[in-house]
């Protein structure tokens, strides 16, 4: 299981950090479940650490930290085994309702540890929904990352 609430609202309200709607949550936790185990054991491990999580300006993307005393620290956090800098873990393609547009979704990991879930359209605008159906699961590790 993912964790999906990072901080407190005095930690959130002093570094810009906020909530997770239902649906980036569902989206964020579906993603994690499709990984290998290896690779879905580190991501459970690094998002554990995470107590913090910022919103893009155009609230297209979810980025996540871990804080301490005031600054990002991966001190102590497990890493993936990738190559490169960044590399997209997963994609989904998912609905909010069945008559609505397809929508897009990937959780990109940068220096070894997941890090982006990005969007294809403004999130904000959905965060009232109730529900998600994902329509397909690109599975992008294998030329990025040894699942070993």
């Amino acid at each position: 299981m993912v964790k999906t609430n990072f901080g407190n609202a005095i930690s959130r309200l002093l570094w810009g950090g906020v909530c997770l709607s239902r649906v980036e949550s569902g989206l964020l936790q579906r993603m994690v479940d499709e990984l290998p185990g290896k690779l879905r054991a580190v991501v459970e491990a690094q998002f554990e650490t995470y107590n913090l999580v910022q919103r893009e300006a155009d609230g297209r993307a979810l980025n996540f930290y871990r804080r301490r005393w005031g600054r990002a620290d991966v001190s102590n956090v497990p890493l993936l085994a990738m190559r490169g800098m960044d590399a997209p873990l997963i994609r989904v393609s998912f609905t909010i309702d069945e008559n609505g547009p397809e929508h897009h979704a990937v959780l990109t990991a940068v220096n070894r540890r997941a890090f982006c879930l990005t969007f294809d359209a403004d999130m904000r605008a959905l965060c009232g929904s109730p529900d998600f159906s994902v329509m397909h699961v690109t599975r992008s590790w294998r030329s990025n990352f040894e699942p070993g």
